[in-house]
């Protein structure tokens, strides 16, 4: 996603009104996501593996796209994909954090 996109879906999720009392909004984790990304954030990607397995399709949509560009990789995940073809990618993306996690010395 280029910057100006980005400032764009910024602004829509900004202007977009919130229902009160919905704790784990889309477009709340949507914008964490995208915040994330534009810091190229690291420590964001195992919270953002955790979001490929959200039952909102969005969400697994940005939360792959956001992890595509701070790593360059997809896993073969796909955010359309039923859950049987997805939990094999999103177990790849577990192991990938499990190995790039840093390790106490």
């Amino acid at each position: 996603m280029k910057p100006t996109h980005t400032y764009i879906l910024l602004l829509f999720l900004c202007l977009t009104p919130i229902p009160a009392c919905s704790p784990q909004l889309p477009l709340t984790k949507i914008q964490t996501m995208v915040i994330a990304t534009q810091k190229h954030d690291k420590n964001a990607i195992p919270k953002l593996v955790n979001q490929l397995e959200d039952p909102d399709p969005s969400v697994r949509m940005f939360a792959i796209r956001c992890l595509k560009q701070i790593t360059g990789k997809t896993m073969g995940y796909k955010h359309y994909h039923p859950i049987e073809k997805r939990t094999p990618c999103v177990n790849k993306w577990i192991q990938y954090v499990k190995d790039n996690s840093k390790r106490p010395d």
